[in-house]
């Protein structure tokens, strides 16, 4: 978050790619209708497709979640939310609540909140006042993000609930903390945090816990990754490393890492290997842009590449996941495994597509 949408340094074109990396979730498609929430009872919307739209710079698809009750959420950049609940989609925007049309992240919390990021801070949706109120429940938490005199731009790219039920936000100004009463800034902590390296922890595209309660903060304000144990914040990178946009862990519980300028890194817990398919497959240092593990612990990435739409890593091999129609010449910007073994796919200007292994099926106008 400084807001990479706003550097005069970074293109346009960078910045449609960095959304694209933002965040994935686990979705299906066929539900069973009596867990699905009939959402389109709660706004004015019920489209069997997405529209294609272009009313903002590099629109397009860039987070999802499945909520408990099955429906699969597609955050976007410009056009607000999208809901799918199996058969049809509902749309949520500004004028239903949300902060921002620009979407950057999405969580479902234990309590079955929804949590949205967006450019302009953070709101959350309430599915039980939703339903029994008959029409959309957001809370806007943007002045709670905003206090100190803080900037009121202040976007939230990331989200997380770790074991504990903390929930974290990794935000433009910094990471906040909420433990159910109030929002506080992680580095603020009334226990004091070891920071030797005097990270800031701004700008954080993604977060992750691993097996041993360790938190993983990766950054795109040349902090690279972060690493906190509970008492000591350390990088595991060089100094001003560049931006990381995304942290998996794999079968192995090796930490896989999606970066712009050092390509696909991987840590083993001693090692930090940058440009690991560095000379395979037309691999370079700055052409990979999201990363995501399956339930199987493989690696998936899109990958922008004639005739083919992302690659599949299953720990020995490469795999080139192909079209058979002509999205090919579509720059899939992110994808995400379903629980059925499908994949939805996303490219710009509000593409979605639904991978079943065999074809790509088109759920955007």
């Amino acid at each position: 978050m400084t807001n990479f949408f706003f550097h005069n340094q970074i293109s346009l074109f960078f910045l449609g790619l960095l959304f694209f990396a933002s965040c994935n979730a686990q979705v299906e498609t066929n539900l069973p209708k009596d867990k699905t929430t009939n959402t389109s009872e709660i706004a004015n919307s019920n489209l069997t497709k997405i529209p294609t739209k272009d009313s903002y710079t590099d629109t397009g698809i860039g987070c999802s979640l499945q909520d408990k009750y099955g429906n699969t959420w597609f955050g976007s950049n410009g056009e607000g939310i999208y809901v799918y609940n199996g058969t049809s989609f509902t749309h949520f925007t500004e004028k239903e609540g949300l902060c921002s049309n620009i979407i950057y992240a999405l969580l479902e919390d234990r309590s079955g909140y929804i949590w949205i990021g967006t450019k302009y801070g953070l709101c959350r949706y309430d599915p039980v006042a939703s339903k029994k109120e008959g029409k959309p429940s957001f809370t806007n938490f943007v002045t709670h993000l905003n206090y100190e005199n803080k900037p009121a731009q202040n976007g939230v790219w990331s989200i997380m609930q770790d074991t504990k039920g903390t929930i974290w936000f990794g935000s433009d100004d910094g990471v906040y903390c909420y433990r159910g009463i109030f929002l506080s800034p992680f580095l603020n902590e009334k226990e004091p945090i070891i920071n030797k390296d005097s990270l800031q922890l701004k700008v954080i595209y993604s977060m992750l816990e691993d097996k041993n309660g360790i938190l993983w903060f990766t950054s795109g304000d040349n902090e690279g990754v972060c690493r906190f144990d509970g008492k000591k914040l350390t990088s595991i990178t060089p100094p001003k490393f560049g931006m990381i946009s995304k942290v998996v862990v794999d079968k192995k519980g090796n930490l896989w890492f999606s970066s712009w300028e050092h390509g696909i890194c991987c840590f083993d817990g001693k090692n930090f290997t940058e440009n690991y398919f560095q000379g395979k497959e037309g691999f370079n240092k700055s052409n990979s842009t999201d990363l995501v593990a399956d339930k199987a612990g493989n690696l998936w990435f899109s990958k922008y590449k004639e005739n083919g739409i992302a690659y599949m890593y299953d720990g020995n091999n490469l795999i080139l996941v192909k079209s058979k129609d002509k999205l090919n010449t579509i720059s899939i910007g992110f994808l995400i495994e379903a629980k059925d073994g499908g994949s939805w796919f996303a490219s710009q200007k509000m593409g979605l597509y639904r991978y079943d292994k065999t074809d790509f099926i088109p759920f955007s106008e």
